[in-house]
């Protein structure tokens, strides 16, 4: 939210939305379309914030990530070759983030 004139107005990023009724109640500052704004002219009360719209597909991101390990010694290779091979993939690691992949090459 910032400062606007006499009052304030307060805009959500994408893919974030005010939903309807927060637009009508604040008026809005931007077009609604599919039942939301993007921006109104209040500060909201009681903390409320902009809302994921349903409409977003999510965003998904993909990340190729190198380990290097400088060992000669094979038992420790094996035994972390051992340990990744016994875990299912994809392997959540929270909410948001999976390992989908593990390769070991030499």
């Amino acid at each position: 939210c910032s400062p606007f004139g006499a009052g304030f107005q307060c805009t959500c990023e994408d893919p974030y939305r005010w939903p309807c009724d927060k637009c009508l109640l604040h008026g809005s500052c931007d077009n609604i379309t599919d039942e939301t704004c993007g921006c109104i002219n209040a500060l909201p009360p009681d903390e409320e914030y902009c809302q994921l719209s349903q409409l977003s597909p999510p965003v998904v991101y993909e990340y190729l990530t190198t380990i290097e390990l400088q060992t000669t010694n094979v038992t420790v290779i094996e035994e972390l070759r051992s340990i990744l091979d016994n875990i299912s993939y994809p392997f959540p690691i929270d909410s948001n983030i999976l390992i989908s992949e593990v390769n070991i090459t030499t």
